[in-house]
């Protein structure tokens, strides 16, 4: 329903400026602790780490038992996960390969 999409994105919105104000509050500690080089450092893992938190949990949806009914998920089979992969980094690979230089 509506209410419900609208519940949604109001939580999303606030889940996810409550996490940019985190990481913003962690880099100035950096920062104001050790200096530039710790502060980018910083944000760099937690980037990281941010980014290997969503990976797992999106292998919990699809392979979860109690998650897939309410993500509507199935098992995906190795095959499965290798394009996906490939298509996802496909974007990655050809946006650099674009910025090589040509060759005449």
């Amino acid at each position: 329903t509506r209410t419900d999409k609208t519940q949604y994105s109001s939580n999303s919105v606030r889940h996810y400026t409550s996490n940019v104000a985190a990481r913003t509050h962690l880099v100035l500690y950096g920062l104001a602790m050790y200096g530039q080089s710790c502060a980018l450092t910083l944000a760099f893992i937690t980037f990281v780490l941010c980014q290997f938190f969503v990976l797992g949990m999106q292998v919990m949806v699809v392979h979860w038992g109690p998650a897939q009914p309410i993500f509507e998920t199935v098992d995906l089979k190795s095959d499965d996960w290798l394009l996906a992969i490939a298509v996802a980094s496909s974007v990655l690979l050809l946006d650099e390969g674009r910025k090589l230089p040509s060759v005449t």
